[in-house]
C-alpha cells in the first residue's frame, strides 16, 4: 500500500462479503449499505446486515514462495479513481518482484460517465 493514498472515494460496484482463508493479509475494507435480510447458501446462512463492512483487498503468499494478490473491486468506474489503480499497479510489482514506482509517478485513470446517471437532457 506504499504511496497509495487514503481517500474516501465510493465504488459503484457491490460490496461482496468474504471468507478468507487463515494466512492472508488484509489490506483494504470497504462499506457498504443495503437492506438487513438473512442469505441461505450452499455453504451456510449469513445475516447482512444494513451496514457492513469487509475486507476488499488482501494479499497470501503459500510456503513455496508464490504471491497472490485479491481484491473483490473491479467495477469500471474505481479505475477512475488513482489510488485503486497504484493499489493494483503495487500489487503486481510485489508479486513480479519488480521495484513500486515513486510517490512522484503518474498513475493513469479511466475518464467515467454513467449512462444511467446522465442528467436527462
Amino acid at each position: 500500500m506504499t504511496h497509495v493514498t487514503k481517500t474516501d472515494w465510493v465504488s459503484q460496484g457491490t460490496l461482496y462479503l468474504t471468507r478468507l482463508e487463515s494466512g492472508c493479509a488484509p489490506l483494504l475494507t470497504g462499506v457498504g449499505y443495503g437492506n438487513e435480510r438473512l442469505l441461505e447458501r450452499e455453504f451456510g446462512s449469513k445475516l447482512v446486515n444494513e451496514r457492513e463492512a469487509d475486507i476488499v483487498a488482501w494479499v497470501w503468499e503459500n510456503e513455496w514462495g508464490a504471491k497472490v494478490f485479491g481484491t473483490s473491486l473491479g467495477h469500471p468506474g474505481d479505475f477512475s479513481e488513482a489510488s485503486f489503480n497504484r493499489m493494483l499497479i503495487n500489487s503486481v510489482c510485489w508479486m513480479t518482484g519488480k521495484p513500486l514506482p515513486g510517490a512522484d509517478a503518474g498513475i493513469s485513470t479511466w475518464e467515467m460517465e454513467r449512462v444511467d446517471k446522465k442528467p436527462k437532457e
